[in-house]
């Protein structure tokens, strides 16, 4: 919710802060929980779809998008 508040602190919530179509957002899908071992991110092979600037920029899991 942090980056929710922050958008509409800084007037940008129109186009930032949620991942929803037509808005900007860098998001990353990995394979397995980050949270259970982040090392796992350094693994190349564990990223799998990365999203910047609300684009594809890298596709590795052959997700539809």
């Amino acid at each position: 919710m942090t980056t929710v508040a922050t958008s509409g602190t800084c007037d940008v919530d129109k186009v930032l802060g949620t991942l929803e179509a037509g808005k900007i957002a860098d998001a990353v899908v990995v394979k397995g929980n980050p949270l259970d071992d982040i090392d796992s991110l350094a693994n190349r092979d564990n990223i799998l779809l990365v999203f910047k600037d609300g684009k594809v920029a890298s596709n590795r899991g052959a997700f539809a998008v």
